[in-house]
């Protein structure tokens, strides 16, 4: 059996390639679309043996052009054009390569960018999306142009694994964390080029608009751009492998850019080729109902955003904290007082030996504040939404009371078909991720009737009303459930 430093080598690095030298013929074989007959050309295969090529590898779905498929590459020396600021991908002339997809509808299809007869009714064939796909928000796809030839004499060489990324909700803890940043981290294990020190490279800085123009919708505001590089900072840079400097969240500066690499490549007047770049990946962590297999990786992300903001990832307290989250208005608890004072008061005698429970408003908090706070909570609850997104970084064994909302017929049809098939029906909002937080133990708040909400309105976005002996029971239970003699660690 290999050891555990080989176990985890596995895991997230892939080992060496085959790679035996060939004498290809002077014949150029080429099968195009669905053609049953290949084709074939007299060549010259004059290129020199120490010439540099792009190469790339690929895993998820590869028999379909639509860009919204689930597929992650990771391309070798692809390079940045001075001239037109595009990435291209140097591939070998005049020799028999294989086909960069193998698509169901069309056949063999040799470059990243297709252009079908469908082009117009599908909407751009680009190769590989950089964000989240959701109707109503910009949907970042991209692909490399394809150039024959070998990389140019006089590029410069950029070290390291860099990862292509577009911002989906960028003002948003939870989406930014994960939905942006772990699928990232997901992408590099999935391909086996993990490294706790990459590049992020990102297509949009925090100001710019990712629709275009000064007047797009999408056209961040100063508060937007604010939260936007917090959260860069917070939950991007720990991929990156540097500890965060001090609180002076946002001040490290933007996140290194597509527009950024095409100045410096425009500058030197040379190509700018990269070692190695990860694009695309599984974006969708809250839609979607399986992540199978991701536990692991969910965890080592965790750990290293906690190292990035020096808490210490598996340091369990030793005293109980109970934290409740407050928020105003939609999703939010509406009788938070009435709760403080209950269990401030040990839930009627239920929740004796509890110290008072702390309440916060996490925006009124630094990242690094709600981390530490967080890592030193034993029993959260807190209400649905991105508000309790940060509460995947409490710390092992703690438990998690997670406040429900009712499903509507109004709302859509997400979440591996939860919702649109169980009307009024209590469901947890970012279920699909909660399920896989392992270290974490959940307790729901399930909600059931019109007087559970703020006005007798259940429904996605309502404020619930907390009924104070449901609480009592569940707290008590987790009390009990983290009294029982810890497992041994191994």
């Amino acid at each position: 059996m290999p050891g555990d430093a080989e176990l985890a080598s596995l895991l997230l690095r892939r080992g060496p390639a085959v790679s035996i030298p060939s004498t290809p013929p002077t014949t150029l074989l080429s099968v195009v679309g669905r053609g049953s007959t290949p084709r074939s050309e007299d060549v010259s295969t004059s290129s020199a043996a120490s010439s540099l090529y792009s190469s790339h590898d690929c895993v998820g779905d590869l028999s379909d052009v639509k860009p919204r498929a689930q597929r992650a590459c990771v391309f070798r020396r692809l390079c940045v054009d001075p001239a037109s600021g595009e990435f291209r991908y140097y591939r070998r002339p005049n020799v028999t390569l294989p086909p960069v997809l193998f698509d169901r509808r069309y056949g063999h299809i040799f470059d990243f960018a297709h252009r079908g007869q469908n082009t117009e009714k599908d909407g751009s064939a680009d190769f590989l999306p950089l964000n989240k796909h959701v109707r109503y928000k910009p949907h970042v796809r991209w692909s490399p142009r394809l150039v024959d030839g070998a990389l140019p004499a006089d590029h410069e060489l950029r070290r390291g694994v860099h990862l292509l990324s577009a911002p989906f909700v960028r003002s948003n803890l939870g989406h930014v964390a994960w939905e942006e940043a772990f699928p990232l981290l997901l992408a590099m294990a999935q391909l086996g080029v993990w490294t706790p020190r990459a590049t992020v490279l990102r297509t949009h800085a925090c100001n710019e608009s990712i629709r275009g123009g000064a007047d797009a919708p999408d056209l961040p505001t100063a508060s937007e751009a604010r939260l936007c590089r917090k959260f860069a900072d917070g939950f991007l840079r720990p991929l990156e492998g540097r500890h965060a400097a001090d609180d002076n969240e946002g001040g490290a500066g933007e996140l290194l850019t597509v527009a950024a690499v095409r100045a410096a490549a425009a500058a030197a007047r040379r190509p700018l080729c990269f070692e190695s770049v990860v694009a695309g990946g599984y974006f969708d962590m809250f839609n979607v109902a399986a992540h199978p297999g991701q536990e692991g990786l969910l965890q080592l992300y965790r750990h290293a955003v906690l190292r990035h903001h020096r808490v210490l990832p598996r340091a369990p307290p030793t005293a109980h904290q109970l934290l409740v989250v407050k928020k105003e208005g939609r999703r939010g608890i509406a009788n938070v007082g009435e709760v403080l004072s209950f269990l401030r008061k040990g839930c009627g005698g239920q929740c004796e030996g509890v110290p008072r429970p702390s309440a916060v408003a996490f925006h009124t908090l630094s990242l690094r504040e709600q981390l530490r706070l967080v890592s030193r909570t034993t029993l959260a609850l807190s209400p649905a939404g991105g508000v309790s997104m940060i509460l995947p970084f409490l710390p092992e064994g703690a438990h998690v009371i997670l406040v429900n909302y009712a499903v509507g017929p109004q709302d859509e049809k997400r979440r591996g078909g939860h919702e649109s098939s169980c009307t009024r029906c209590s469901w947890t909002m970012e279920a699909e991720l909660w399920q896989h937080v392992r270290w974490v133990r959940k307790l729901f708040y399930q909600v059931w009737e019109p007087d559970d909400f703020a006005g007798g309105k259940p429904g996605r976005e309502s404020a619930v009303v907390i009924k104070l002996p449901r609480l009592a029971f569940l707290v008590r239970a987790a009390l009990n459930a983290m009294a029982e003699p810890a497992a041994e660690a191994r």
